[in-house]
């Protein structure tokens, strides 16, 4: 396998003894903060919460023997620094960062940083849904095929910590954001996945363009010797497989292709790639709920044959593979109702998808803190398909009003998650669905998605409990 033509050997050595500045004192940022120690950089932490915010963080950043300045005095001395590295949920338009830059201090996000250090290859996965489900099939895939390989980034695990902790032969398979892509300079993946587009983070990103430009980053510098993976159902990516250097793979849940990969009008997996023709499986093989998983299945397939992987393996990995935690995730049945865990679907894109994967009626738990003002194709998704709506958060009283003068059935509003459990369950009958699916970001009520996960579980256990 070739070097990764990110890698900078010269970057790498040149940190030890450089002053370096890790901003955002989390999850990324305690492993830049543990890989930039280990190669002699003198480590400078910043983060605009308080120190008393982040006890465990600063804990850490002190055993390192790093200095950490938080609060008001985030950003002091950021520009006496020799390297700035970013943590995803750090805006790079943030005025100390423009500053920076402006002095000429180079200001890198974390999966770029990484990037230059490690000989692996990487394949990256993007998207505004699907991500975590795409890079956790296509792990499964390479592993069933007898290559090694670490599935890191967005799904929790920076990318810079497996860096570290990588044997030279594993493939790096890393989800990436659009937070994450809009900081990178030199990242190339040597196969790069955009599995689709549809407005999100509006709360970051200035336009839905600018959105589609921090995705479209992942192709920049691929070259004729990489591949793209792109879906053919949406302009946006078309437009950029027009222009693409790499060979392009396309795929489509809607259409059937000369080559590529698709799901057919009869439900069936199909395949014409040069590595292998025919018919995976059917869309009802698959323990995966609802077509967009059918095309995130497919998305892996096609990268894990361009490794060597068999059909055999790819279809045993298909039909087994149950999901991941906090998407559509089966919680529990509960006097004939089962509840269904998608507290990831923050976007309501993809509370549609989830809605229409359902099979048999359902009421759905929708709101939270918005990252969008476009709700048009959830509340048509709602006005066909759910049988209860509960509205809760931030975006509950906006999203009822939405629903009711749209003509959605019984919408209800509820004051905690607890209540918005209660009255879904309420609504519900036996051979029905519940369904957490906020179309909607946690942070008005919650730590983060999975902490909402992990309450609605809870919710769930006390109403069999009772």
């Amino acid at each position: 396998m070739p070097t990764t033509p990110t890698r900078d050997s010269s970057f790498a050595e040149a940190l030890a003894g450089k002053q370096v500045a890790v901003v955002g004192l989390q999850r990324s940022g305690l492993a830049l903060a543990r890989e930039l120690a280990r190669r002699g950089a003198v480590v400078v932490g910043t983060d605009e919460k308080s120190c008393a915010e982040l006890p465990a963080a600063v804990d850490e950043f002190a055993r390192l023997g790093a200095t950490v300045h938080c609060g008001e005095d985030a950003y002091q001395g950021l520009c006496e620094c020799d390297l700035i590295v970013v943590s995803p949920g750090v805006p790079i338009d943030k005025p100390a960062l423009a500053e920076a830059r402006r002095q000429q201090i180079p200001v890198l996000g974390e999966v770029e940083f990484a990037s230059r250090l490690t000989p692996n290859e990487i394949v990256a996965v993007t998207g505004t849904k699907g991500k975590t489900t795409t890079v956790s099939l296509l792990g499964a895939m390479l592993s069933a095929a007898g290559i090694a390989n670490r599935v890191c980034g967005n799904i929790g695990q920076p990318l810079v910590g497996e860096v570290a902790a990588a044997a030279p032969a594993e493939v790096l398979v890393v989800e990436v954001s659009s937070f994450q892509l809009e900081s990178t300079a030199l990242f190339r993946p040597r196969h790069a996945a955009i599995l689709n587009v549809a407005s999100d983070h509006q709360d970051r990103h200035a336009s839905f363009e600018e959105y589609v430009g921090a995705k479209l980053k992942l192709l920049h510098n691929q070259t004729a010797e990489d591949r793209c993976y792109l879906s053919c159902d949406y302009p946006e990516l078309r437009q950029a497989g027009e222009g693409a250097v790499a060979p392009v793979t396309w795929l489509s849940v809607g259409r059937p292709l000369d080559a590529g990969a698709w799901v057919s009008s009869a439900d069936e997996l199909c395949c014409q790639l040069p590595q292998w023709e025919g018919v995976l499986c059917r869309t009802e093989d698959l323990k995966l709920l609802g077509r967009h998983n059918a095309g995130n299945a497919l998305f892996a397939a096609a990268v894990a044959f361009a490794h060597g992987a068999s059909v055999d393996q790819v279809r045993s990995v298909l039909t087994s593979f149950a999901g991941v935690l906090h998407r559509l995730e089966r919680v529990a049945d509960v006097d004939g109702v089962t509840f269904w865990n998608d507290t990831m679907a923050t976007t309501p894109f993809a509370a549609k998808a989830a809605l229409e994967a359902m099979r048999g009626p359902t009421v759905i738990i929708v709101g939270g803190r918005a990252k969008t003002d476009d709700f048009a194709p959830l509340i048509d998704a709602l006005s066909r398909l759910a049988k209860a709506t509960v509205c809760l958060g931030e975006s509950g009283p906006a999203l009822a009003a939405l629903a009711r003068s749209a003509g959605v059935p019984r919408v209800e509003q509820a004051s905690s998650l607890s209540a918005a459990v209660g009255a879904a369950f309420a609504a519900a009958s036996a051979g029905d669905n519940v369904l957490l699916s906020p179309a909607c970001a946690s942070f008005d009520m919650f730590r983060d998605y999975a902490d909402r996960g992990e309450q609605f579980r809870q919710c769930v256990a006390a109403l069999r409990g009772n």
